[in-house]
């Protein structure tokens, strides 16, 4: 009768640790896995942050030439138009 209580013993164990596995074990590597996922993730938002960066200066760079390029066609205009008025007295 003792074998039976140990052999017994050893499955309720071995039920134990299977049961404390699923319970503790496959969330943890879930979360883990989703904590994988989330830096993957990280790491392209960064990289997209880095690239709209990048393309925002280049707009601005772009802006600010057209803004000088206007500022020159006005100061011309205004040349030609006191060159005009001058012409015209």
């Amino acid at each position: 009768m003792g074998v039976r209580w140990v052999v017994l013993g050893l499955g309720v164990l071995f039920a134990g640790i299977l049961v404390g596995y699923l319970m503790w074990g496959l969330p943890t590597r879930d979360v883990l896995r989703q904590v994988n996922d989330m830096k993957t993730q990280l790491t392209e938002q960064r990289r997209r942050a880095d690239e709209l960066q990048s393309k925002l200066a280049d707009t601005a760079a772009e802006l600010s030439r057209a803004a000088e390029g206007l500022r020159r066609e006005r100061e011309l205009r205004e040349k030609f138009e006191d060159m005009v008025n001058k012409g015209r007295k």
